[in-house]
């Protein structure tokens, strides 16, 4: 079974679509199929109370169960990169 990779890219929820693709598209155009997910979770991400609530609740979580959904998997990365 082929395995399951995730990138992040950060965008604003109405910014410019030609921006985005920039960010997603090379030149060439994409050599895979991907599936594309939009995670609405503002503040979560960043350096500021909602953020570090967030991880603060991750850490004081008994067992792994939330770990195996993708979106926390991407918010703990990205979290893990920027801060």
């Amino acid at each position: 079974m082929k395995e399951i990779t995730y990138g992040v890219v950060d965008s604003e929820a109405w910014g410019s679509l030609a921006e985005l693709k920039t960010k997603m598209y090379v030149e060439e155009g994409w050599n895979e199929q991907y599936k594309n997910f939009c995670f609405d979770i503002p503040f979560l991400h960043a350096k500021g109370p909602a953020g570090f609530e967030f991880i603060s609740a991750l850490e004081k979580t008994e067992g792994v169960e939330c770990y195996k959904h993708a979106s926390v998997q991407m918010l703990v990365n990205y979290h893990w990169k920027t801060w």
